[in-house]
């Protein structure tokens, strides 16, 4: 009788603290996440900014007066940071290769912005949009991404299946 009681308040402890390091990381995880979600987002809502603001102090590319102001940014901005066919992709004041270059460069008096534009090479006309082919083969990367994505969860789980099976 005596000894039942033991067990039965060690399984009692056991379990709580079972519980309580279980709920513990359910907690430190759920907090990660939003952390990184809320980084990601901040990141991405200033990337848009910098956009528009950019879009709104530079002179418009669509017209024939602007072409020599495009011409020098792409001139500034050689090498492209990637090309598809007869077009590149551009960041708008040059794509530096160190942290310290980045936070060294300036424009218009304003630090460094990770903004791309998009050039004909033979024409050098410059653009905003993304031109029709990029935006297959960004997509075609992302759907590739989620496949890849889909595979490793599947075998994750059957390495999960194995290591339950092989604990009971």
């Amino acid at each position: 009788m005596i000894q039942s009681l033991f067990r039965m308040a060690f399984a009692i402890n056991d379990y709580r603290s079972f519980k309580r390091e279980r709920l513990w990381w359910f907690r430190a995880s759920r907090i990660l996440a939003t952390t990184a979600q809320s980084l990601w987002r901040g990141f991405k809502g200033r990337s848009r900014y910098r956009r528009v603001y950019e879009m709104a102090t530079c002179p418009d590319p669509s017209k024939a007066k602007n072409v020599a102001f495009w011409e020098k940014c792409q001139a500034d901005s050689y090498p492209p940071k990637r090309q598809l066919g007869i077009y590149a992709e551009y960041t708008l004041s040059g794509h530096p290769i160190t942290w310290t270059e980045r936070n060294l460069t300036k424009r218009h008096g304003v630090f460094f912005r990770d903004v791309s534009f998009y050039a004909n090479t033979i024409t050098k006309r410059a653009s905003w949009e993304k031109p029709k082919g990029w935006t297959f083969k960004d997509q075609r990367e992302y759907y590739v991404l989620r496949v890849q994505t889909f595979w490793r969860a599947r075998a994750v789980r059957k390495r999960i299946r194995l290591l339950v099976k092989a604990q009971t």
